[in-house]
């Protein structure tokens, strides 16, 4: 299909008017930034001050941290309380971790530290938060291997190297009776220096147990309700 010549492209950017002809500027709505939940120099399990956000999803938010007992960089994961409210889960959950911590395995991500703890904030408690449940671990700076292919400067030899190598991780990893349950591109962490790291284990089961446990509730709520009806 071909455009004539004397067609007019409408910016994406206005809608078209028929009554005058003309495209008719419409400002795009500004999006509201969801505010951080900690702002850098907050202190978590006591040692662990934060530097920066690195980014959020559904499990909750991943910041850049420095461990001052160390003084080592790190990365801390900070669980959303709706994934933590499963205590059975959550039991599971850390056992596991504590599981992965002691493998010492290239591609692995190394955990450090897993607890709960309140933020604190020049020896004060940040105000509005309670405890935190949080995760310490290896900082590995790079990009996932979904953002690599996004972006499409990946070539099929490499791309090759970083799925066996994500694979020997894996499979170290299941020699240890540890299954990752949610192994894609968003979860494989390709580092400035070439080598890629597996992350994430256990957290999608954890996720999955809590949605499971709040569907069971409503259910259960739902069907107490109907019972006092009668």
């Amino acid at each position: 299909m071909t455009t004539p010549d004397n067609a007019r492209t409408i910016d994406p950017d206005r809608t078209f008017d028929p009554a005058t002809s003309a495209p008719t500027l419409v400002a795009r709505p500004t999006p509201t930034p969801t505010p951080d939940r900690f702002s850098p120099g907050a202190i978590i399990g006591g040692r662990y001050r934060l530097v920066s956000l690195l980014g959020r999803g559904g499990m909750g938010e991943v910041y850049r941290g420095h461990d001052t007992t160390l003084d080592r960089a790190v990365a801390l994961k900070v669980l959303a309380a709706s994934v933590v409210g499963n205590a059975d889960s959550l039991a599971r959950f850390i056992q596991e971790a504590r599981t992965a911590s002691a493998l010492n395995h290239p591609h692995l991500v190394a955990i450090y530290q897993i607890g709960r703890a309140v933020p604190s904030r020049n020896a004060a408690p940040v105000a509005q938060t309670g405890e935190v449940q949080f995760i310490a671990m290896e900082l590995v700076l790079g990009q996932t291997l979904r953002a690599l292919i996004d972006s499409r400067r990946l070539d099929l030899k490499r791309a090759l190297d970083y799925l066996v190598d994500a694979a020997d991780a894996v499979a170290a990893a299941h020699a240890a009776g540890i299954v990752h349950r949610d192994l894609k591109p968003d979860n494989l962490m390709v580092a400035d220096a070439g080598y890629v790291k597996v992350l994430d284990f256990g957290l999608a089961k954890l996720r999955a147990d809590t949605i499971l446990a709040a569907t069971a509730d409503q259910h259960t709520a739902a069907c107490a309700a109907a019972a006092d009806e009668h």
